[in-house]
Protein backbone atom coordinates (compact mmCIF):
# COMPACT_ATOMS: atom_id res chain seq x y z
CA UNK A 1 0.00 0.00 0.00
CA UNK A 2 2.78 2.44 1.08
CA UNK A 3 4.46 1.89 -2.11
CA UNK A 4 1.33 2.42 -4.33
CA UNK A 5 0.85 5.53 -2.60
CA UNK A 6 4.67 6.68 -3.23
CA UNK A 7 4.18 5.56 -6.79
CA UNK A 8 0.95 8.18 -7.32
CA UNK A 9 2.61 10.83 -5.42
CA UNK A 10 5.59 10.48 -7.68
CA UNK A 11 3.65 10.08 -10.25
CA UNK A 12 1.39 13.38 -9.61
CA UNK A 13 4.90 15.17 -9.53
CA UNK A 14 6.40 13.79 -12.43
CA UNK A 15 3.47 15.03 -14.79
CA UNK A 16 2.83 18.35 -13.29
CA UNK A 17 3.37 21.79 -14.75
CA UNK A 18 4.05 23.52 -11.27
CA UNK A 19 6.44 20.50 -9.59
CA UNK A 20 7.03 22.66 -6.69
CA UNK A 21 3.53 23.38 -6.10
CA UNK A 22 2.92 19.79 -6.22
CA UNK A 23 5.73 18.67 -4.19
CA UNK A 24 4.04 21.10 -1.17
CA UNK A 25 -0.04 20.23 -2.00
CA UNK A 26 1.78 16.07 -1.19
CA UNK A 27 3.70 16.96 1.58
CA UNK A 28 0.60 19.47 3.18
CA UNK A 29 -1.85 15.95 2.51
CA UNK A 30 0.54 13.94 4.60
CA UNK A 31 1.29 16.45 7.20
CA UNK A 32 -3.04 16.66 7.63
CA UNK A 33 -2.24 20.44 6.91
CA UNK A 34 -4.97 22.81 5.27
CA UNK A 35 -4.25 25.94 3.98
CA UNK A 36 -4.81 29.12 6.47
CA UNK A 37 -8.41 30.22 5.23
CA UNK A 38 -8.40 32.59 8.22
CA UNK A 39 -8.85 36.00 7.12
CA UNK A 40 -8.10 39.54 8.32
CA UNK A 41 -11.60 41.25 9.16
CA UNK A 42 -10.32 44.24 11.42
CA UNK A 43 -6.81 45.66 11.90
CA UNK A 44 -6.74 47.55 15.43
CA UNK A 45 -4.13 50.61 14.62
CA UNK A 46 -3.26 53.16 16.72
CA UNK A 47 -6.49 52.71 18.71
CA UNK A 48 -8.77 52.73 15.53
CA UNK A 49 -10.24 49.46 13.89
CA UNK A 50 -9.61 49.56 9.79
CA UNK A 51 -11.88 47.02 8.29
CA UNK A 52 -11.40 47.83 4.54
CA UNK A 53 -9.09 45.16 3.22
CA UNK A 54 -7.07 47.41 1.03
CA UNK A 55 -6.32 49.77 4.05
CA UNK A 56 -4.99 46.19 6.28
CA UNK A 57 -3.08 45.57 3.40
CA UNK A 58 -1.40 49.45 3.08
CA UNK A 59 -0.92 49.35 6.95
CA UNK A 60 1.15 45.63 6.91
CA UNK A 61 3.18 47.33 3.94
CA UNK A 62 3.61 50.44 5.52
CA UNK A 63 4.50 48.38 8.96
CA UNK A 64 6.88 45.85 7.04
CA UNK A 65 8.74 49.00 5.00
CA UNK A 66 8.99 50.84 8.47
CA UNK A 67 10.11 48.15 10.57
CA UNK A 68 12.84 47.01 8.06
CA UNK A 69 14.18 51.16 7.97
CA UNK A 70 14.07 51.41 11.73
CA UNK A 71 16.20 48.04 11.96
CA UNK A 72 18.90 49.11 9.42
CA UNK A 73 18.96 52.94 11.55
CA UNK A 74 19.78 50.97 14.87
CA UNK A 75 22.30 48.70 13.04
CA UNK A 76 24.30 52.04 11.67
CA UNK A 77 24.49 53.53 14.66
CA UNK A 78 27.66 53.30 16.83
CA UNK A 79 27.92 50.88 19.42
CA UNK A 80 30.78 50.09 21.66
CA UNK A 81 30.55 46.45 20.95
CA UNK A 82 30.58 46.40 17.47
CA UNK A 83 33.72 48.69 16.50
CA UNK A 84 34.70 46.31 13.65
CA UNK A 85 34.04 46.96 10.54
CA UNK A 86 34.72 43.26 8.47
CA UNK A 87 31.58 42.25 9.92
CA UNK A 88 29.18 40.66 7.66
CA UNK A 89 26.29 43.00 8.17
CA UNK A 90 28.48 46.00 7.35
CA UNK A 91 29.79 44.54 4.28
CA UNK A 92 26.34 44.30 2.78
CA UNK A 93 25.35 47.80 4.28
CA UNK A 94 28.23 48.96 1.90
CA UNK A 95 27.37 46.62 -0.85
CA UNK A 96 23.22 47.57 -0.08
CA UNK A 97 23.75 51.70 0.15
CA UNK A 98 20.53 52.39 -1.71
CA UNK A 99 17.19 51.68 -0.73
CA UNK A 100 14.79 49.23 -2.07
CA UNK A 101 12.11 49.55 -3.98
CA UNK A 102 8.70 49.92 -1.90
CA UNK A 103 6.81 46.84 -2.34
CA UNK A 104 2.98 47.45 -2.80
CA UNK A 105 0.63 44.96 -1.43
CA UNK A 106 -2.64 44.10 -2.59
CA UNK A 107 -5.86 42.35 -0.98
CA UNK A 108 -6.32 38.58 -2.80
CA UNK A 109 -8.84 35.69 -1.83
CA UNK A 110 -7.54 32.54 -1.17
CA UNK A 111 -8.84 31.55 -4.51
CA UNK A 112 -6.39 33.74 -6.49
CA UNK A 113 -3.86 32.33 -4.38
CA UNK A 114 -4.77 28.64 -4.93
CA UNK A 115 -4.15 29.53 -8.69
CA UNK A 116 -0.78 30.31 -8.77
Amino acid sequence: MKKAKKLNYSDKIKKSLNKNKTIWDVVNLKTNKTGNTEKINTLNLDANSISDRQEIANAFNKYFLTIAKSINTKQNEPSSHNLDNTTPLHYLMQSFKNPFPNINLKSISTKEIEKI
